[in-house]
């Protein structure tokens, strides 16, 4: 077998892809070739790998070399460079006093002049800028020459307000003494690393009780991600615009499932990005962006950033390309409650098959707090039946404080057998009422139950599409109490929904009573079977 050259066998038999990259796309510092373990030793799959990365490299290097900046993005890099000079000129004038004679010449022929220097010495002056910044400008490009252009222009102004910061000392006006930091902590921003600044922005939120243990954890997942594309130890005040485009790119080429891996194993998700073009979807890419553009906005109001660098990076995606949850019509209703019932094929083989959407339907609830539920759960209120959906147990996870409520027990439940099956499982002694379940940190107790009904169930009877899915059982009993003419504070009550209005939050904090909500839950699915 033909053996490429940019596959290599180790000492230890291990095969490993070697991709040079090309000197377009060279940076000071960084390695000039990218080189990766197959972790294997069969010989055929190494090559089929390669080949997969060789291509996958081609195109992100073709993407690589035809990017470049934009002329809003070149003056936001160099606002942001002059800005943080201008700063430390003024901390140090307040420090050690006026410029001397000398300095001062300096700056006056900087404002009138610019460089004033060969033009060999200002594109190696140029060239030494964007490869310390790392910017994704090459030379004799259009960018390089506007570059340089605004870079002169920059440096004329930085010169001009150094010089206007200094002549304030050149009196005393006693009509309004202006104080100047003297110690560098009191700058304007402090410096915090890029890893410390999400974990206080995390701390904060839950201190605030805003985010539920499971938005926690996505919210860290995706500031891993964020440490792993742009380092974990960056000052968050030298991270500019470009460097918020740069994830917006990393995130765009990722796959779904080796981003994680490649942060697992500590790599960057520039790696992650090789190994497939199954990349992440738009809206997924708009998530990372929308919760880092929040963390810099927070960043900025506190101190520790200039700017958001994340502002107006999302990706605009068309209306008509999302998958928009419909409710089901009473005939797919129907003829779901009738398998479920009835199994005439044989589907429901276990007791949360069964009890899952049935639930779904007849109380509009979330597939997690079904899924969640114990025996106890179910109790007379007032003499009505009624599933108590709360938090108060271990691994109980709500999506928000109105999730917290009362609902009664549909009739059409009761004669299915409910109340008997939730005697069975007090008996036997069973934790929840759905007791196959098994729990997954990130997706609680409702995984299972949400995968056999949107694949097999709903496939099985001829349902299944990108419309209809476990939620749309929700959306199902909102259409009907709807259509019953239920007053909206009761609909939201009974589906778990915040209430708007000063009388619905401050003055009904004991809520409908079980009777009224009986009511409303007993004028929907009239005729389900």
């Amino acid at each position: 077998m033909h053996i490429p050259a940019y596959l290599t066998l180790s000492r230890h038999s291990i095969y490993f892809f070697r991709y040079p990259l090309p000197k377009s796309v060279h940076s000071p510092g960084v390695t000039k070739d990218i080189k990766l373990s197959l972790h294997t030793r069969d010989s055929k799959r190494a090559l089929q790998t390669a080949r997969l990365l060789a291509y996958v490299g081609d195109i992100m290097v073709n993407k690589a070399t035809q990017s470049g900046m934009s002329y809003a993005e070149i003056r936001s890099v160099l606002h942001q460079h002059f800005s943080t000079l201008l700063r430390k000129h003024g901390d140090r004038i307040a420090s050690q006093g006026q410029l001397d004679t000398l300095r001062a010449q300096a700056l006056s022929a900087g404002r009138d002049l610019g460089f004033a220097i060969e033009e060999e010495e200002e594109i190696a002056t140029t060239k030494e800028f964007i490869a310390k910044h790392k910017l994704p400008i090459s030379e004799g490009t259009p960018e390089f020459a506007t570059f340089r252009k605004e870079f002169d222009k920059a440096y004329r102004a930085y010169c001009a307000k150094a010089l206007a910061v200094n002549a304030e000392y050149d009196g005393y006006t006693f009509e309004a003494i202006e104080t100047h930091p003297i110690k560098a902590e009191s700058s304007p921003c402090t410096a915090i690393t890029l890893s410390d600044l999400a974990d206080r922005y995390v701390q904060e939120r839950v201190k605030g009780g805003n985010w539920t243990d499971k938005t926690e954890r996505e919210y860290k997942a995706m500031f891993t991600r964020l440490t792993a594309i742009l380092g974990d130890e960056r000052d968050c005040r030298a991270l500019t615009v470009v460097d918020g485009r740069k994830v917006k790119e990393v995130l765009g080429s990722s796959n779904k499932s080796n981003v994680r891996k490649a942060i697992d194993a500590k790599e960057t998700t520039h790696k992650a990005a090789s190994f497939y073009s199954d990349t992440l979807h738009a809206k997924t890419v708009n998530k990372h962006l929308a919760t880092y553009g929040s963390l810099f906005k927070w960043a900025t109001a506190n101190g520790y950033a200039t700017a958001n660098i994340f502002e107006g990076l999302t990706i605009k995606v068309a209306k008509k390309s999302e998958h928009v949850r419909t409710a089901f019509s009473p005939e797919q209703i129907s003829r779901m409650v009738s398998e479920l019932t009835e199994n005439t094929s044989g589907l429901v083989r276990k007791d949360y098959q069964k009890w899952g959407p049935l639930l779904g339907i007849f109380t509009g609830a979330r597939l997690n707090e079904i899924a969640q539920l114990t025996p106890d759960d179910v109790r007379q209120i007032d003499g009505i039946w009624c599933f108590d959906i709360n938090e108060q147990e271990e691994g109980k996870h709500l999506k928000n404080k109105a999730s917290s409520r009362i609902v009664p027990v549909h009739s059409k439940l009761i004669s299915f057998g409910l109340l008997d099956y939730v005697t069975a499982m007090k008996k036997t002694g069973r934790g929840r009422l759905l007791h196959e379940l098994t729990y997954d940190q990130n997706n609680g107790y409702g995984r299972n139950l949400g995968r056999w009904f949107n694949d097999k169930f709903l496939g099985k009877l001829g349902l299944k599409d990108t419309q209809h899915v476990f939620h749309s059982l929700r959306h199902t009993m909102v259409t009907e109490l709807k259509h019953a003419n239920v007053q909206d504070a009761m609909l939201k009550a009974i589906i778990g929904h915040a209430q708007v209005g000063v009388a619905e939050n401050h003055y009904f904090g004991k809520g409908y009573k079980p009777e009224q909500l009986s009511n409303a839950i007993e004028l929907t699915h009239i005729n389900p079977l």
